[in-house]
């Protein structure tokens, strides 16, 4: 079974169970071959498998082997020429083979200069053995690549280059040996930055994928006036950011929501004037009072209908760095007074989740038949009843609960007995 890994989606859903339960019941070796180990879907398949690791040879350890093979084949092949041949392949040893092959008919020696002269023919595009990180060095620092190939940089993934392009664009410029003003270079940078940022969002928010070379034109701008060595790339910071940033939105949401019965304003408000002031006014018991201003600030969540996660998770969390550190001086032995004294009792916050949940179920069904279908007369008339009795459906009670009810129903008819023949 080859790509496990890619078993998912709608066409092949359950098909990891399946093969478990194959490999469970077959009295025959099955080898299960992924690419990506980590998965989440070959964490199951693993537990029922022997876990092999393969890596993927080393350029010396292929070119030795392919000298061995030239040698019993009858054909000279030099130490440099197999490392030329194995590096410009990407270290494909099929296609060393063949290449062998192909020139063992010609020749009985090949030696560096002669698989200089030849790897053209047989060499793969660079471009394919390149990571996003490679472009990003290969676009910042262009040394003899043409346009065309420092474009093809850019498609090797068109939404994390640019990431990269805008966190490692700085240390180009400041590794760069060439004379000028490096500030006046960084502007440049930053504008042509701007426009490579305008056009990705033109292109995902139309979606129009027609101004992606545009954009990849812009990307390359940015290198023209980097040209500075870079080491490994530093991953884009704005990943995580941009993530930090959607999840401090929904507790704003979240917030709102819960303010919303006690505030008018909306989450701007919350987060500017009453987020503040909130968390103020509900730490400050606990800090003066200890244990005993636990009451006092349970009081004033529940009217303003927020919960414990509130306070102590998103309050802190949509606060400025330095300005959040108050509930760090409460002491354990309050915060272990609160969270007793809040689980006792029932909040205004659990009513507003309950409700909020109740209006995510599920709608009533509304008819799809268009009005105009529907005749004036069939519209008007009635359905008859129809006879919903299910007491018959309802299994009998035994002992005293059915002797309640047969008297709350009325006398039960007595049974005959039949007469034997």
């Amino acid at each position: 079974m080859d790509e496990v890994d890619g078993m998912g989606g709608n066409e092949d859903r359950g098909g990891v169970q399946e093969l478990i339960r194959l490999i469970k019941a077959s009295a025959v070796p099955i080898i299960c071959i992924c690419n990506d180990r980590q998965h989440t879907k070959i964490r199951s398949l693993a537990n029922h498998c022997f876990d092999l690791r393969l890596r993927r040879p080393q350029k010396g350890t292929i070119a030795r082997r392919a000298m061995d093979v030239a040698r019993r084949e009858g054909l000279a092949l030099d130490g440099n020429a197999a490392d030329l041949l194995v590096e410009s392949v990407g270290n494909d040893i099929r296609q060393v083979l063949n290449c062998l092959q192909m020139w063992r008919r010609n020749s009985s020696t090949v030696s560096y200069m002669d698989m200089k002269s030849r790897i053209w023919q047989v060499e793969k595009d660079s471009i394919l053995r390149m990571t996003a990180f490679d472009g990003v060095r290969s676009i910042l620092d262009p040394k003899d690549q043409t346009l065309f190939q420092r474009q093809d940089s850019f498609f090797l993934d068109y939404s994390l280059v640019p990431l990269l392009v805008q966190q490692n664009y700085v240390d180009s410029i400041q590794s760069c040996h060439e004379m000028g003003d490096k500030s006046t270079r960084m502007s440049a940078a930053s504008e042509a930055l701007s426009d490579c940022d305008l056009i990705d969002s033109m292109l995902r928010r139309d979606q129009n994928w027609s101004l992606l070379p545009f954009q990849a034109v812009m990307t390359v701008r940015v290198g023209t006036h980097t040209r500075g060595g870079l080491g490994f790339p530093k991953f884009p910071e704005w990943l995580g950011k941009n993530s930090t940033g959607n999840k401090r939105r929904r507790l704003l949401g979240d917030l709102a929501m819960h303010l919303s019965s006690a505030v008018s304003g909306g989450q701007e408000a919350v987060r500017l004037n009453y987020a503040p002031v909130l968390r103020r006014r509900l730490v400050s018991p606990l800090l003066q009072k200890g244990a005993e201003g636990v009451q006092e600030t349970i009081a004033m969540l529940d009217e303003y209908g927020m919960s414990r996660e509130d306070l102590f998770e998103t309050l802190p969390e949509l606060q400025l760095p330095g300005y959040g550190e108050d509930l760090d001086k409460i002491d354990s032995k309050t915060k272990s007074a609160f969270t007793r004294k809040y689980n006792q009792g029932v909040h205004r916050s659990q009513a507003i989740a309950g409700a909020a949940q109740a209006g995510t179920g599920k709608k009533r069904k509304v008819s799809t038949a268009p009005e105009d279908l529907v005749d004036g007369d069939e519209a008007g008339e009635e359905e008859p009843e129809e006879d919903n009795d299910v007491s018959q459906f309802v299994a009998k009670k035994k002992g005293k609960g059915a002797a309640k009810s047969k008297k709350a129903g009325g006398e039960a008819k007595p049974r005959t007995k039949k007469k034997k023949a």
